[in-house]
């Protein structure tokens, strides 16, 4: 495959401190115990071919990757199931899908089994991926807790202290499954699927039919609608899911990675220049607001760059002028 080795992928099983870097996350600190979070599902979209993630799949898992072609999926005319052979058996690990509408961004989907047999071989697959153009759009990161250490009974408790904020706020929550009974499982989500952040906490034993099962899993899906997802997530999983919601991390006992949405990004970034803005140029500004027929708005018309373009607007991805204001004003500047 052009772009790396395929011998260096199957034999690596670790990766560098500087690979580790470029990938948004830092090596773990020597003797840390293995994280207990394991990648569930996984949704990568970018510029690939079936031919090329075929042979990089064979590559890392070692055995050989069958396809079958099937009707579309999510919006994409042609599907490929990807399968492995477990004895006499065909399995589906996930699939990969392309179309002309999408202008080649295809979509390589990998189900519980397929991340499953990945395991311990991410590094592998994190090196393949930092040498193509593709971007993460969905992620599945699960915790199981077998014997109920951590049950849905807490993640509820929890939500009523207000454990779950995030800068003040209390995200949504939801219940599904059989909250009268017991017998069938309980659900309880936190936060919103469209917006890219939400926490399963269900009763896993008693939904795959063991009315006697503890087996709890707290599942986090995060998607990239208004966040982007970094490459590191595939090699340090845990931190991450620690990161999304304050509770996760006193569970899991690791080190948070936050991902901030895009309009936070922007609120910090836009306050930054803003505060520098006025250290530097405030009383410039303020001398010629006092010159003879100045104004505040023909000062800033004759400042002001260029304009955002229609499709850019100033309040994109929920930026507003409060949100920096406020910002700016803790700054102290």
């Amino acid at each position: 495959m052009p772009g790396i080795g395929m011998d260096a992928i199957q034999e690596e099983t670790t990766v560098s401190h500087e690979v580790l870097v470029a990938a948004g996350v830092m090596p773990p600190a020597p003797g840390s115990p293995p994280p207990r979070v394991q990648i569930d599902w996984l949704h990568i979209t970018g510029q690939l071919s079936v031919a090329v993630v075929c042979r990089t799949l064979e590559s890392i898992l070692g055995e050989p990757v069958i396809t079958r072609l099937g009707p579309g999926l999510m919006g994409y005319a042609t599907r490929y199931a990807l399968m492995v052979r477990e004895g006499p058996k065909l399995i589906t690990i996930g699939a990969f899908c392309e179309g002309e509408a999408q202008r080649a961004w295809n979509l390589l989907q990998l189900n519980a089994h397929g991340c499953g047999l990945l395991g311990t071989k991410w590094a592998g697959m994190l090196g393949w991926l930092m040498t193509v153009r593709v971007r993460i759009t969905r992620i599945d990161l699960a915790v199981d807790f077998h014997q109920g250490e951590h049950d849905v009974d807490e993640g509820v408790e929890l939500y009523k202290a207000g454990a779950f904020a995030v800068r003040g706020r209390q995200p949504k929550c939801s219940l599904a499954g059989d909250w009268l009974h017991g017998r069938d499982g309980r659900t309880f989500y936190v936060g919103r699927r469209p917006n890219g952040k939400l926490l399963r906490i269900y009763e896993k034993g008693r939904q795959l039919g063991d009315l006697k099962s503890l087996w709890v899993r707290w599942e986090l899906q995060l998607g990239n609608k208004e966040r982007d997802l970094p490459l590191g997530i595939l090699i340090d999983p845990a931190s991450f899911f620690a990161g999304a919601y304050p509770p996760l991390q006193k569970i899991l006992q690791a080190a948070p990675i936050n991902l901030p949405t895009r309009a936070t990004e922007r609120t910090a970034d836009l306050s930054r220049r803003l505060h520098h803005l006025r250290a530097s140029y405030g009383a410039t500004l303020a001398e010629t607001m006092g010159l003879a027929g100045a104004t505040p708005e023909g000062v800033v018309d004759a400042l002001r760059g260029p304009q955002p373009q229609a499709r850019d607007p100033p309040t994109a991805d929920g930026l507003t002028w409060a949100a920096v204001l406020a910002l700016l004003n803790r700054r102290g500047g």
